[in-house]
């Protein structure tokens, strides 16, 4: 197919269901209804159209066999994916996502299955938020790409995430973009080779953010790499809270810092 738009309201449970594998090549944009994917794989593949927009607005995409996924490509790296209430998967068989693009937005949703996002473009994408992630959820920046922002408007949930910021371009990984109640469940795994660093709250944004990691915290710093939490100002006051251990790790030859509060550094 090459643009595919899932807009069923015919109240049928599923109302859309693959026989055998679905190839995207351009657009999918998805505003209503459930899409079973019967076990079978749909996959958007890079889009040949330039700065092509998919969108996941609203209702379901499930697997009533086990084995359905969604695998999203861009080799021509002008691919933008919009997770913006969609649901993926449920208890009983979550829908694993694999997901390359140029920029993601994560404005909405439920995530049931394994979930690797990898950012590659260099836009500047800052997320809502509102979503929750029942993992293992990876969220990773390449070398040449910019900037991850969540939970600028709402709070995020993650289960067993990694944060993964690799871009030299001295830009941001931000969780919990001024907002209340980011929570971070099971094992979270924090690593930075970026001088631009991963947040946990971020003092510029001008509103107070906090984030409780329920689990154990590994953090490792490589190259020029530095790890935030809780970085506050007179103006805006970040916590970030921690229930269970905190490892920090650096690599041999790392000159980056971690730093818990505005001014402490290790």
């Amino acid at each position: 197919l090459y643009d595919l738009t899932v807009s069923n309201t015919s109240g049928l449970n599923p109302a859309v269901k693959l026989v055998q594998t679905a190839v995207v090549d351009d657009i999918y944009k998805q505003t209503s209804g459930i899409v079973d994917l019967n076990g079978k794989q749909l996959s958007l593949t890079g889009s040949p159209s330039g700065n092509a927009k998919s969108h996941f607005t609203s209702g379901s995409i499930i697997t009533s066999v086990a084995g359905g996924s969604v695998t999203v490509t861009d080799a021509t790296t002008n691919k933008s994916m919009y997770f913006e209430g969609t649901n993926f998967g449920d208890a009983t068989f979550g829908v694993p996502i694999s997901c390359t693009a140029s920029d993601l937005f994560f404005n909405g949703g439920t995530f049931y299955g394994t979930t690797n996002f990898l950012k590659t473009g260099s836009g500047g994408n800052v997320s809502d938020g509102g979503c929750t992630f029942y993992g293992p959820c990876t969220f990773s920046t390449t070398v040449g790409g910019s900037r991850m922002t969540f939970g600028g408007s709402n709070p995020d949930i993650f289960y067993n995430a990694t944060f993964a910021h690799y871009c030299t371009d001295g830009s941001n990984f931000i969780i919990s973009r001024g907002t209340l109640g980011t929570q971070c469940y099971g094992r979270t795994v924090i690593y930075s080779e970026s001088s631009g660093g991963f947040y946990a709250g971020r003092s510029n944004q001008g509103s107070n953010g906090s984030v409780t990691f329920h689990g154990p915290v590994i953090i490792t710093v490589a190259k020029t790499g530095n790890v935030y939490f809780a970085e506050s100002n007179s103006g805006t006051q970040n916590t970030s809270s921690f229930e269970d251990s905190v490892q920090v790790n650096s690599t041999a030859a790392s000159t980056g810092d971690v730093s818990f509060g505005t001014t402490a550094g290790y």
